[in-house]
């Protein structure tokens, strides 16, 4: 190979190395596309029960990622593709494994009110008791940092009892930034006891400055069931599959199709009392949701003032993919139910082996 053939070989890997570096420089952004649309039997299973054979409620996800400019750019142009500033997904001080801790007790939770749920619709006894307060996050920067931890359940601060998310606030409303308490807490099972020096707590300009432990609080309960419920959801965090997962539940609980042959996706988080609220990306898990064959696709239709709510921008989606997803709004489990209820069977239905 001649000398000037080298020089332009170099050239052009320069230049593709040059290119390639650029598309992976790393943005303040994280972007976020259509997951997946599993069958909510796959991961839930009620003592005693069988999944349903026909039909499946299935749990739609969102793939989130660190975003580069190659990412980024395909965000710009793709309509099922989001670039989300940093700030607006991770909390202040928050670092990306901390957000993952976070949206894993969140998950926990919902697990939680879904059960609840779930065993009070099918009549069955359900007790739920405070027992202290769990910690979802750790500021980097609060008094807490290096001395609590995410899922420490909290249960007495400075010799005071305290059993609710509100009974914590109360026992450190008349602290001062400076002044140290003991606090004592459950890791793993195991009591510990620390002495925590307070630190003033992040405040908006105009807001009284409030000293606190600098943490994100939950209150934890006890809930006793008369069945087990096994939930295997792997690292899928977040709140926003608890309707679907009662409605699955449910249907095990009481030994019925409620499917009636068709594959329901959905998505909404779910309060103690059957509340649905509304989630982030709707538009990309009505993408998974279609993606996967589903028929039917239950959205939030609570939204907050003056924004679209999920079941808005679900319809969008269902109508820009153009196939026959039918975007079904909901504000409570027992809308679900009712139009479940109503549903016919599906005639042409046989055995759902999953995706």
């Amino acid at each position: 190979m001649s000398r000037g053939n080298v020089r332009a070989l170099l050239k052009r890997l320069g230049i593709a190395v040059a290119v390639a570096a650029f598309l992976l420089v790393p943005v303040p952004y994280y972007v976020t596309k259509p997951g997946l649309a599993e069958p909510v039997h796959n991961v839930v299973r009620v003592e005693g029960a069988r999944a349903t054979d026909n039909g499946a409620f299935l749990f739609t996800t969102v793939s989130m990622m660190p975003g580069n400019v190659a990412l980024y750019a395909i965000a710009a142009l793709h309509p099922f593709y989001d670039a989300l500033p940093k700030q607006q997904i991770l909390a202040p001080h928050e670092s990306p494994e901390e957000y993952t801790q976070r949206q894993l007790q969140e998950m926990r939770r919902s697990q939680e009110n879904a059960e609840i749920v779930a065993f009070r619709k099918a009549g069955l006894p359900v007790t739920v008791r405070a027992v202290g307060v769990r910690v979802l996050e750790v500021l980097r920067a609060g008094a807490a940092a290096d001395v609590l931890e995410p899922g420490d359940v909290i249960v007495r601060v400075g010799g005071r009892p305290v059993h609710t998310r509100e009974e914590l606030l109360e026992a450190l409303k008349d602290r001062r930034v400076g002044e140290t308490v003991r606090v004592a807490f459950l890791r793993e099972g195991n009591a510990q006891e620390v002495s925590i020096r307070l630190k003033a707590l992040p405040h908006q300009p105009g807001e009284a400055q409030r000293a606190g432990l600098g943490i994100v609080p939950a209150t934890e309960r006890s809930v006793t069931l008369p069945r087990r419920v096994t939930v295997n959801a792997g690292g899928i965090g977040g709140p926003s599959a608890g309707l679907m997962f009662a409605l699955e539940i449910l249907n095990q609980l009481e030994g019925r199709d409620w499917t009636k042959g068709y594959r329901i996706a959905g998505t909404g988080t779910i309060d103690e009392s059957g509340r649905v609220g509304p989630v982030g990306g709707v538009h990309q898990k009505v993408w998974a949701a279609a993606s996967a064959g589903a028929d039917i696709f239950f959205a939030p239709a609570e939204a907050p003032p003056g924004e679209r709510s999920n079941a808005e921008v679900a319809r969008e989606a269902a109508a820009r993919l153009g196939g026959k997803l039918r975007v079904v709004p909901v504000r409570t489990i027992d809308d679900a139910l009712r139009f479940l209820a109503a549903l016919p069977p599906k005639t042409d239905a046989g055995p759902d082996e999953g995706a």
